[in-house]
């Protein structure tokens, strides 16, 4: 990597790469932002992701870290939440071995986007951008939240300022921009059906199932990519009960934040972002039941009907079965959680 940029983490009694940072207990809220930096560097190298662009590694650290840069300082939408998203997409690509057969393009949307992904998130909601008639609702892409619509530009436009596409050929560059677009739209959580509901087509109930049809850049390769940035975008429920809690208490707090700037405007307040009346107990089991799960369980049985490929079929069951433990969990502490939001 070039002068003055972080160099991939030195391996620590032999620990690869991949060996410490393709886990599924991973806490990333543990991390300071220099080894945040060094993580998503190793990573980068870990995929080869600047052979892949034809570019120097200095090119995509520079990138790496003005993402990181351009993370405000929320509560939950910071810094440590575009790490974590982009160290579960390298977990997700690595553990099944994806990495290996999944076209090169599809691996560097994911990546570049999974780091973008929230790009100068405000900590808040669609719904309350639009309550509040933001400047981003105006340029929003039609069907796309303003949030979305947002991190995707400033994703691009990072791109462009490093150069990072530049050696790509032409018509490789624009599909990696078009990946870019659809996996970033793909975190909208108002088009979460659609997106759930294009993968699952695709899937025809398995019938006929060829899972080198979703390894190449196809309409069906994308589409496992949208699925795959989603689950990483909400996989904090999946880490060890100890983790997720961090995650949970501050994702709330952003919640409330929310709640109370609707309060002060008179505007009505939803029970999740209701400090006074949410218990945050019964709202993550929910949350875990009623939205994740069923993004977790798509992936797991994907992998599963991989069996036979060179795709590790059982690369999701450790976070299917986490995700599951904690929201019984969660539910065990429903009787006990104080209706004000306590944990």
């Amino acid at each position: 990597s070039g002068v003055g940029r972080p160099s991939p983490a030195p391996s620590a009694m032999g620990e690869s790469i991949e060996g410490r940072y393709s886990r599924w207990d991973y806490d990333s809220l543990a991390e300071t932002t220099e080894e945040m930096k060094r993580g998503l560097v190793s990573m980068a190298f870990s995929l080869d992701i600047a052979g892949k662009l034809s570019v120097d590694e200095s090119v995509v650290s520079a990138y790496l870290e003005d993402c990181l840069s351009q993370m405000p300082a929320n509560p939950f939408h910071n810094a440590w939440h575009a790490f974590d998203v982009t160290q579960c997409t390298y977990t997700i690509l690595t553990k099944s071995r994806l990495c290996e057969v999944m076209d090169p393009i599809i691996q560097l949307a994911l990546f570049l986007g999974a780091i973008s992904h929230d790009l100068q998130h405000p900590g808040t909601s669609n719904t309350l951008l639009v309550s509040e008639n933001h400047e981003w609702v105006a340029q929003a892409e039609e069907g796309i939240g303003p949030l979305e619509s947002h991190h995707c530009r400033c994703a691009l436009l990072t791109l462009e300022k490093h150069g990072v596409l530049a050696k790509l050929p032409d018509g490789d560059c624009q599909r990696v921009q078009s990946v870019i677009r659809r996996v970033i739209y793909a975190t909208d959580i108002g088009r979460h059906k659609v997106v759930m509901k294009n993968f699952s087509e695709l899937l025809c109930d398995y019938e006929g199932f060829d899972p080198a049809e979703f390894f190449v850049c196809s309409e069906k390769g994308i589409s496992l990519a949208e699925t795959i940035i989603k689950a990483a975008d909400i996989s904090n429920p999946s880490r060890p009960f100890a983790v997720a809690s961090k995650w949970n208490s501050l994702c709330y707090e952003e919640f409330y934040a929310e709640g109370d700037k609707d309060r002060a405007a008179g505007r009505q307040v939803i029970t999740l972002n209701d400090r006074e009346v949410n218990n945050i107990s019964k709202s993550s089991a929910d949350f875990i039941n009623f939205l994740v799960k069923g993004i977790f369980v798509e992936l797991a049985e994907f992998f599963h009907h991989c069996e036979g490929s060179s795709v590790i079929s059982s690369a999701f069951d450790e976070p299917m079965r986490v995700l599951l433990e904690n929201a019984e969990t969660h539910a065990s502490n429903v009787a006990q959680a104080k209706p004000n939001g306590s944990l």
